[in-house]
């Protein structure tokens, strides 16, 4: 594998897995693995890193060169140029079926964007990360993913006006009288603060279907505070508000 690592020592990696509750349709086991402690980072808190990893380039530099590197990927891939890096290999693609004589695309029809994780990439993780399972994940619930119905994108954006799909375990809403303004499903952001979603067509342990509010441009994490179990029944009802929160975030589109 071509060595992009700079002054950074190669090392096998160990990450500690948990057993969480199966979330995903048509799950044939009861439990699914998930890594513990996998933490979201953006750009900045990425290049941070490498005062820690020693990679010897600033934090600032990185920054600055991953901002010009991923500006020109957007414009040669827009450009209709495929793209291979270390890391990824992206084109574009028509969809649809044509007769040979249109002008143009079909009605709600777009360019859409493929990208690959690079074979050098893959066999890296495949040959380096070493994977050591911990016992079952108990806690008081879990969001696994959010699939954006319109766009079919996950974890990523949320579309105005839409549904998003939010699976995982534990995530009934359900309280009664003393705690039901407690509860809810909400898009928190520090610009924003809490944003109530007030329209759930389904509520289910696995799956709530939101309809996405109005929300002002930020990342937001999805919190849901509920009363019901996440272990018994979900219409038992515990003493307390559970919080559920999601460790990724999303946007509005």
């Amino acid at each position: 594998m071509k060595r992009f690592f700079l002054t950074l020592k190669d090392k096998t990696h160990r990450v500690i897995v948990k057993f969480t509750r199966a979330y995903l349709p048509g799950a044939k086991k009861p439990y699914n693995a998930r890594v513990v402690h996998q933490t979201e980072l953006n750009l900045e808190q990425v290049a941070e890193k490498a005062l820690l990893y020693d990679v010897g380039v600033l934090p600032a530099r990185i920054v600055e060169g991953v901002t010009a590197f991923f500006t020109l990927c957007y414009y040669l891939t827009a450009d209709g140029y495929k793209l291979k890096t270390p890391l990824f290999k992206s084109f574009l693609r028509i969809p649809g079926e044509y007769d040979g004589d249109e002008t143009q695309l079909h009605e709600n029809v777009f360019p859409e964007l493929r990208m690959n994780a690079a074979a050098d990439f893959t066999k890296y993780i495949r040959e380096r990360v070493e994977v050591v399972f911990d016992g079952i994940y108990e806690a008081n619930g879990l969001i696994g993913e959010v699939l954006d119905e319109l766009t079919g994108v996950r974890d990523d954006i949320m579309t105005v006006g839409n549904i998003i799909d939010v699976r995982g375990s534990g995530l009934k809403i359900l309280a009664n009288g003393e705690h039901a303004s407690e509860a809810g499903f909400f898009f928190a952001s520090e610009a924003t603060g809490e944003i109530r979603a007030t329209v759930i067509p389904v509520n289910e342990p696995r799956l709530l279907k939101v309809l996405v509010p109005p929300l002002p441009p930020a990342d937001y994490t999805i919190i849901i505070r509920t009363q019901s179990s996440a272990i018994k029944a979900s219409t038992t009802l515990l003493k307390n508000i559970r919080e559920i929160k999601s460790d990724f975030t999303v946007k509005p589109a």
